[in-house]
């Protein structure tokens, strides 16, 4: 389960970590606790007095690596005679792609289900009617929307913002079912399992490219994001995208071409806008950019 009362969302993780204490020959071990892409909080028997920078190198349980930072020690936990438990700051905050994206898959793997504490433990009248509009029209809509239209984003949305979306409606459709009619319940048990089919969806990288393709709406620039922070081949996703939308090809050849020659004659803001529609025309092909 991950917090976001902190600097950045930290996530339940057990896994060793190795560090490096200054003037020492030899690493030493511990066990992380939590794990953000601002720093980690782990366990380990070293007696530590003073907050010194240390290097990491965190095990991947994911990809099977181990991953190579440097932090401060901003907090120690004296758990003597067993060690401690130390907090640090990374360096450089948030410029690991390999801790970043680990986060990002364990914010997906630990969806924050718990009811916030100011909330009454009973679900009043009101929450339970709003939970049963709200299932009620998901699968309404269902009909006529995609799947992001259903959880009010767009299809440039972050996964961030898909995951924190996913977990306010699956809250708000989480309410008790006893006592209901079979058809209310049926509303809330058919909404709670489309939102998580969307979200197994939209929350996988290599799933939302291709339900994105499918749709023929894809972002450009989440492309290039989702392909940088998980090392994605986006070739096979080029091909597909080739086959099926041949006219957007070459429509985007001829915006490139004309943009790069209003960059030429100094005719910036024209070049960017035909760039950009090249981009979204043909968003797998990172030869378009409005960096050129």
């Amino acid at each position: 389960m991950f917090s976001d009362k902190r600097r950045y969302p930290r996530f339940s993780y057990t896994a060793p970590v190795l560090f490096h204490l200054p003037d020492e020959p030899m690493w030493s071990i511990g066990t992380l606790v939590d794990l953000s892409v601002g720093g980690i909080f782990y366990r380990t028997n070293r007696i530590f007095t003073d907050k010194l920078q240390l290097q990491f190198r965190i095990t991947n349980l994911i990809d099977g690596i181990l991953v190579m930072v440097s932090g401060n020690i901003v907090r120690i936990m004296d758990d003597a005679p067993y060690g401690s438990s130390v907090g640090v700051e990374f360096t450089m905050p948030g410029s690991s792609p390999e801790i970043k994206r680990l986060c990002d898959y364990l914010m997906v793997a630990q969806p924050q289900t718990q009811i916030p504490s100011n909330r009454p433990q009973m679900a009043t009248t009101f929450d339970v009617k709003k939970a049963l509009a709200l299932g009620r029209t998901l699968l309404d809509n269902l009909q006529f929307m995609n799947y992001y239209q259903l959880m009010g984003l767009t299809h440039s949305a972050t996964t961030v913002q898909l995951v924190q979306m996913r977990d306010t409606l699956l809250a708000e459709l989480s309410v008790p079912q006893e006592g209901m009619l079979v058809s209310d319940r049926k509303a809330l048990t058919d909404g709670l399992a489309l939102v998580h089919q969307i979200s197994e969806i939209l929350c996988n990288p290599l799933k939302r490219l291709a339900y994105d393709l499918s749709q023929g709406q894809v972002d450009p620039f989440v492309v290039r994001t989702l392909a940088h922070d998980y090392q994605i081949d986006v070739r096979p996703f080029t091909a597909l995208w080739q086959q099926k939308y041949a006219d957007r090809i070459r429509r985007a050849s001829q915006l490139w071409q004309d943009a790069r020659e209003d960059r030429l004659s100094d005719r910036i803001d024209e070049a960017r806008d035909k760039a950009l529609q090249a981009m979204e025309l043909d968003p797998f092909n990172f030869v378009y950019s409005l960096n050129f």
